[in-house]
């Protein structure tokens, strides 16, 4: 804590009551960044362990957690496994199932998502 107001004194033209200010906003909003990225690593990977499960997929937990953690870095790593996890599901026959990873995928990306990083201050 003190750190972080020694380095913005050293990089900031604020005065120390607005460098207070800023410290205190740094770390609220990084424990948020904190929280909402493990809420979303569990919501991804549980619901897809789940939907694999359902699949009586034998790599279920396996894809689940990969899933987890792709959903909290960039979007690329997150629909390459998307993609390859809705094609093997289809391999083996369980199009309902891909379906179901298909709404769960638009469900959570383009509502949950959003609405779970509205709790970060300035994230639009």
């Amino acid at each position: 804590s003190d750190s972080l107001i020694e380095w913005l004194k050293m990089l900031s033209p604020l005065d120390v009551q607005e460098q207070k200010f800023l410290a205190q906003w740094i770390r609220r909003s990084s424990q948020r960044l904190i929280v909402c990225e493990s809420l979303i690593f569990v919501i991804h990977g549980g619901t897809t362990t789940l939907c694999l499960l359902w699949a009586r997929s034998p790599l279920a937990i396996s894809i689940g957690l990969l899933d987890g953690i792709a959903s909290i870095l960039p979007f690329a790593p997150s629909g390459m496994l998307f993609l390859a996890t809705v094609a093997g599901v289809m391999m083996q026959g369980n199009v309902l199932v891909a379906g179901v990873l298909v709404l769960k995928r638009f469900l959570l990306l383009f509502f949950i998502n959003p609405l779970i990083f509205g709790f970060i201050p300035g994230w639009h």
